[in-house]
């Protein structure tokens, strides 16, 4: 195919859900060894396997109330698609209908832990909307993110190639960027969210006061 996104790695794309964009890239590491002169004698490429990733833009009505519901997503061991999921991440504005980013790599073994995640709902619009923070009442949001990332870990056999993966250190983070017409643009966490800090604030002599806001909340494995 030479036109238009039609691989959905993740099996996620629908009626209401048009995939974006989609990229397969290679992972993989080199084994040099050096010779009297510094040169590399041989070399070796090892622990390879691809990277994936997704974009998906929500184009439906949503339900009777107009939210979009994401539903019940995972960190980790994707075994219908035969991936690891590493990041699922949703995007809001006030230009934009909601987006949906996924990425993963390649599957190997059984992971020892998997990550469930409650998704943020959102309506179903072009309206930038908090996910894990309350903008103020005089404050205006104007985009928002909201992303879940698990770090992973490999074991390897002997001759260096994945056998298996895992994912650990679940957490989410979220941030807006807001601005206010007649006061200090400001927000709050959400319950189970923690604030990364204050809000950041910026003024100029030819623009209306802007802020942004940083929360996070750390995730357990299931058991």
């Amino acid at each position: 195919m030479s036109y238009g996104a039609s691989t959905d790695h993740f099996g996620i794309a629908d009626t209401n859900w048009k995939l974006q964009s989609s990229s397969k890239d290679p992972i993989s590491s080199n084994a040099t060894g050096d010779d009297e002169n510094g040169d590399n004698a041989c070399e070796t490429v090892y622990d390879t396997a691809f990277a994936y990733t997704a974009s998906y833009r929500y184009c439906g009505t949503g339900d009777t109330l107009g939210n979009v519901v994401f539903g019940t997503r995972i960190l980790g061991a994707d075994t219908t698609n035969s991936k690891l999921l590493t990041s699922v991440a949703v995007a809001t504005s006030n230009t934009e209908r909601p987006v949906m980013t996924v990425n993963g790599e390649d599957l190997f073994g059984t992971p020892s832990h998997v990550y469930t995640l409650t998704m943020p709902t959102v309506t179903a619009a072009k309206t930038a909307q908090g996910m894990g923070f309350t903008a103020d009442t005089v404050t205006n949001l104007l985009s928002s993110t909201w992303t879940a990332t698990a770090q992973t870990s490999y074991a390897q056999d002997s001759d260096g190639q994945r056998v298996i993966s895992d994912v650990y250190k679940g957490r989410i983070e979220a941030s807006g960027e807001l601005m206010s017409c007649t006061g200090t643009p400001g927000a709050s966490a959400d319950t189970g969210y923690t604030l990364n800090g204050p809000v950041s604030n910026s003024q100029n002599n030819t623009g209306y006061e802007t802020a942004t806001v940083n929360v996070f909340q750390n995730l357990l494995a299931d058991t």
